[in-house]
């Protein structure tokens, strides 16, 4: 299901824009249903394909869609009909694509809420941390300290 309506993008952009906008064959009839959901599915999957490895949550259920998220999908759908129709939108989909990337860097790094619980940092996988030998064994061989010509016993 859909994190947004016709009604949403038409309080977003205007009803007369988005009735040119999604009327394909230009009957003048208003949007139609088949280019509504396309640009539906394609702006609410570019929005969860950069937030599916960060927040375990996604997909969202359908009744559960954070606010932030419905935005940042209404960011989308404006940014893939300026391309698709940039004499109607005038304005550079480039410029929105970009505001909507750092957007959802913001999300990703947790700058910016989801109303949940934001992800855990990174851990060190496959790291391994090991005590400093030199001063606990009591080894006292050479050992190189850096640059040339210095060794040294510590």
């Amino acid at each position: 299901m859909a994190w947004w309506t016709l009604e949403d993008l038409q309080d977003r952009l205007s009803e007369y824009q988005v009735a040119e906008l999604l009327d394909d064959d230009n009957e003048s009839a208003g949007a139609k249903a088949g280019p509504l959901e396309r640009l539906q599915r394609d702006s609410d999957s570019y929005v969860g394909a950069a937030l599916a490895d960060v927040y375990p949550s996604y997909p969202f259920a359908a009744s559960a869609v954070p606010n932030e998220c419905i935005r940042l999908s209404l960011d989308a759908a404006e940014m893939f009909l300026a391309k698709r129709h940039p004499s109607v939108m005038r304005t550079s989909w480039l410029q929105l694509k970009e505001a909507l990337d750092k957007d959802l860097d913001r999300v990703r790094t947790a700058k910016r809420s989801l109303g949940q619980k934001p992800p855990d940092p990174a851990a060190n996988h496959g790291g391994a941390v090991y005590p400093t030998p030199s001063y606990r064994t009591g080894n006292t061989g050479p050992i190189f300290s850096g640059g040339r010509g210095k060794w040294g016993i510590f």
